[in-house]
């Protein structure tokens, strides 16, 4: 009997109008919502502040968006079609509408007394206004450990799902005897991880330099855009040559989606300050540093990464083709062959 193999999930994320995605959750195999909560919150580099989760349920045009806590967990895990799970992180901003709405009623109860009090309102604007700056300059050293922490879990992430993919084209049963076998596998799954994680390693450190700069400058927090992420198959792969160009085409979207945000955390800023110029301008031309050369950027980084792992990939789709086990007597023939081979020796005899 075959050992139960932990489950992993896809987290598809989405906050604010950007979408993000994290594959093979959870790492350390401990299934919980605080867990679950951390990646994703971590996956924004945001801090834990009072944010609500939901999940969505019935995927398609019927869909409905649930709460997402600790009772609800095993539930969302089981409504994930193909081990994907779609979250929204909601911001406790989003929720104070309603308490604004009714304190402005009971304003309107109050009637004179607010009336009576003209200096104080006026003086709220600016108060708002350093409220709105607090935070970012406030959450300075939490925003260098956070992206510290981001940092250190996409490296482990990386040589984790290398090593398993690895040793998995070479090792198909857990419960294989095959002493050689198993020690392939683990050495095999241990040079795919490091040479894997140390292609993407600076990838990944620059990103966190470019959020450690932005972060000492002070500069003000990218302007939300959605990123147009081309969905996964919803199924595994069918077979290895198509595992092959799924991982390509992953290394690829890891190199340009890094390098992407990277440029954000400073082209994104300005283009909050030139908000009010693009709108004079209805037909206004692609911005040669803010949206020419990130994306050239990008794209070369991508094409470099997924170039430079091809023969890692290339490896593991012949290791995974040669350790195909084929046609074995016993309960792995067909039972047809079976059958015949039985009829042909009980006519012979």
């Amino acid at each position: 009997m075959a050992k139960e193999v932990p489950q992993k999930w896809t987290l598809k994320v989405s906050y604010q109008k950007e979408v993000r995605r994290l594959r093979d959750w959870p790492c350390d195999d401990s299934v919980s919502y605080e867990t679950l909560k951390q990646s994703v919150l971590n996956l924004f580099d945001l801090e834990d502040v009072g944010q609500t989760l939901k999940y969505m349920r019935d995927e398609g045009q019927d869909g409905q968006e649930c709460p997402l806590t600790s009772e609800t967990l095993h539930a969302a895990l089981e409504t994930a079609t193909a081990g994907l799970l779609r979250v929204t992180i909601v911001a406790e901003q989003d929720e104070k509408p309603e308490t604004v709405q009714e304190n402005g009623r009971s304003h309107d109860n109050l009637g004179s007394e607010i009336s009576q009090d003209p200096p104080l309102n006026a003086a709220e604007p600016d108060t708002l206004q350093a409220a709105g700056t607090e935070p970012h300059v406030g959450q300075e050293g939490n925003s260098y450990y956070e992206g510290w922490n981001r940092f250190k879990e996409q490296v482990v992430t990386d040589f984790r799902s290398n090593y398993q993919d690895m040793r998995g084209a070479l090792v198909r049963d857990e419960e294989d005897t095959n002493r050689g076998r198993q020690v392939a596998g683990h050495v095999a799954g241990f040079t795919a991880g490091v040479c894997a994680t140390a292609r993407l390693i600076p990838l990944h450190g620059t990103k966190l330099a470019a959020r450690s700069i932005a972060t000492a400058a002070q500069f003000p927090a990218p302007a939300d855009r959605e990123n147009q992420i081309v969905d996964p198959p919803p199924a595994e792969p069918a077979g290895e040559v198509d595992r092959f160009k799924q991982q390509v085409f992953q290394d690829f979207e890891t190199g340009r989606s890094e390098i992407q945000s990277a440029f954000g955390y400073f082209v994104g800023s300005a283009e909050a300050a030139d908000s009010a110029e693009s709108h004079q301008n209805t037909a206004q031309r692609p911005r040669i540093g803010k949206d020419v050369i990130p994306a050239v950027a990008s794209t070369i980084a991508g094409l470099t990464v997924a170039t430079t792992l091809v023969p890692l990939r290339a490896t593991r789709l012949a290791i995974a083709s040669l350790a195909k086990p084929d046609v074995l007597p016993g309960s792995d023939v067909p039972d047809g062959i079976n059958q015949s081979s039985q009829s042909e020796g009980v006519s012979s005899s």
